[in-house]
């Protein structure tokens, strides 16, 4: 499993239409890529424009394909403009615990919120 995690720093202006674009993103990434399992996204407490997003793949090729999607090249074609300056970007790998975070609890995340998504 490898998670990423990814901090933008929004235009002010732009925070409202980044946002909106971004659920977008999170929706297609969970409800149509097989091996996306979570993306979350986060509002800093601290710093109103900036914005995280949590999100775990199966592997390697998931995260490449991810790119490849319809609903990600909308996503990044509407909000090129709004950043202030380059996302940064942490690459993780899940650890394989047997309770916590084994590979069926992700796969069975996940069909839960699909579920979710198409109620």
């Amino acid at each position: 499993m490898i998670g990423i995690f990814v901090t933008f720093n929004i235009k002010p202006s732009c925070l409202e239409q980044f946002m909106g674009a971004s659920y977008g993103d999170a929706k297609g990434s969970v409800s149509n890529e097989p091996g996306c399992f979570r993306f979350d996204i986060l509002k800093d407490q601290k710093i109103s424009n900036r914005v995280h997003f949590y999100e775990v793949y199966k592997d390697q090729a998931a995260v490449e394909a991810h790119i490849k999607y319809p609903h990600y090249i909308k996503w990044r074609s509407e909000v090129k403009e709004f950043f202030e300056n380059e996302p940064e970007i942490t690459f993780m790998e899940t650890a394989e615990f047997p309770i916590y975070s084994s590979v069926d609890l992700w796969v069975q995340q996940k069909n839960h919120m699909v579920n979710q998504i198409k109620s």
